[in-house]
């Protein structure tokens, strides 16, 4: 018998947890491979940031990605805690969404071009424990939008 994703009675949550945590170890995460390219070619280019021509190596990438993990697990942030960006694809941003990864944070990137109405349906629906934006820029200022979230 067939079965839908929405189709629970088809699942054994159980037998998933089970599964999951015998091969939880086994199956390598993205952030295994950023450290392994990090190892075996840390010299060699893993990002180049689009707008200034700036040439991130694996090494560096992999060492400001775990600067960022760290700095969430400090913010008391957790595998499983849904954080909420509103960032242009910056490396920063890029170090960030990696460093989620790397703890099993989820990651919400809205775009930028929502109104403080969207923003908040969105945080309605996501209930982000963190908010990363830009604060003031060219293009808009994000605190005031922010404040009243």
């Amino acid at each position: 018998m067939l079965g839908s994703l929405g189709d629970t009675r088809m699942r054994d949550k159980q037998k998933d947890e089970e599964c999951i945590k015998a091969y939880e170890n086994l199956l390598p995460r993205i952030s295994d491979y950023i450290d392994l390219h990090a190892r075996e070619k840390p010299d060699e280019i893993a990002i180049i940031e689009h707008d200034t021509g700036e040439k991130v190596t694996w090494k560096e990438f992999s060492r400001n990605t775990k600067a960022f993990a760290a700095k969430l697990i400090d913010m008391g942030l957790e595998k499983g805690d849904v954080v909420a960006t509103t960032l242009p694809l910056l490396k920063e941003h890029v170090y960030l969404m990696h460093a989620c990864y790397r703890i099993g944070i989820i990651i919400s990137p809205l775009d930028l071009r929502l109104k403080f109405r969207e923003v908040d349906r969105c945080f309605e629906k996501i209930n982000p424990r963190a908010y990363f934006f830009l604060g003031k820029t060219d293009m808009m200022d994000f605190r005031p939008m922010v404040a009243q979230l």
